[in-house]
């Protein structure tokens, strides 16, 4: 629980993007936007800009493992949101990490498979490796075309998108499938939530955000948003105000953001 008057910690884990539009530094900058601190553990490192990908390369499992064991030696994050790990030992090894944890924070898990540009970013072995993630998420976070990959549906419409995500809670997690990609004039965000009703049975809620379409792009749009997620869970905000907060914080950012010379317009903090 976070004291009163206290900052709130987030550890973001993940790969870090040279032209700071998508990765750690990212999230380390909506994070401070936000009033909250940042930890970090990097698990890649990428050679990647706003038109191609050319390298992605995993960091050693075993300096993954040392940075969470020495991150958490010194302080306790109120929230964890994870990124790119690029390899399968890279996921297994913060898998493993996070299961011990007692009390466990609440975790966001945006599952990155591909760049904005399109480049690959996880391989067939990292692929299978990701389920140990979503089995310890509170929530992930994917867009059409990875919810699409993860649950082997096909989205075309804001049903498909609540019968994917209703899939994915087969982990125990909630899923927000973000709506951007879809074909449709408004941009209508997906939250199925996984619930216990009495005699133990099953069932799902589905909530939708809406909001008007923005004109333009904004790259690291995801990461933005599981970030701020994150905090606000971190800060003790239910799901649904978290996800509301975090969608209102992508629009601000989408309507200020700036492009790094020849690239797709990307956050400035302010």
């Amino acid at each position: 629980m976070l004291r009163r008057g206290a900052s709130c910690v987030v550890c973001s884990i993940g790969s870090v993007d040279p032209t700071n539009a998508a990765g750690i530094t990212l999230d380390f900058a909506v994070a401070a936007s936000m009033g909250a601190r940042a930890a970090s553990i990097v698990t890649g490192v990428t050679a990647q800009n706003a038109m191609r990908v050319a390298t992605v390369h995993p960091i050693p499992p075993a300096v993954i493992a040392e940075q969470l064991e020495l991150i958490w030696e010194q302080v306790r994050p109120h929230a964890i949101c994870i990124g790119l790990i690029p390899s399968g030992p890279g996921i297994s090894t913060v898998a493993r990490f996070l299961r011990r944890l007692r009390p466990r924070p609440p975790i966001v898990v945006d599952p990155v498979i591909a760049a904005s540009s399109g480049g690959a970013l996880l391989g067939p072995h990292a692929m299978r490796a990701l389920p140990q993630l979503l089995g310890l998420a509170s929530v992930i976070t994917p867009n059409v075309a990875e919810a699409t990959l993860l649950s082997a549906c096909q989205i075309a419409s804001l049903q498909d998108a609540a019968r994917a995500a209703q899939a994915l809670t087969r982990w125990g997690c909630a899923v927000l499938v973000t709506g951007g990609h879809l074909d449709r004039r408004d941009c209508v965000d997906t939250l199925v939530t996984p619930a216990r009703g009495r005699a133990g049975s099953r069932w799902c809620l589905v909530q939708r955000f809406a909001s008007s379409r923005l004109s333009g792009a904004l790259r690291g749009a995801g990461g933005i948003l599981a970030t701020a997620i994150a905090v606000e869970l971190g800060r003790g905000s239910t799901l649904e105000h978290a996800v509301a907060r975090g969608r209102r914080i992508v629009r601000d950012a989408w309507r200020s953001a700036r492009p790094l010379g020849a690239g797709t317009p990307q956050f400035i903090a302010t």
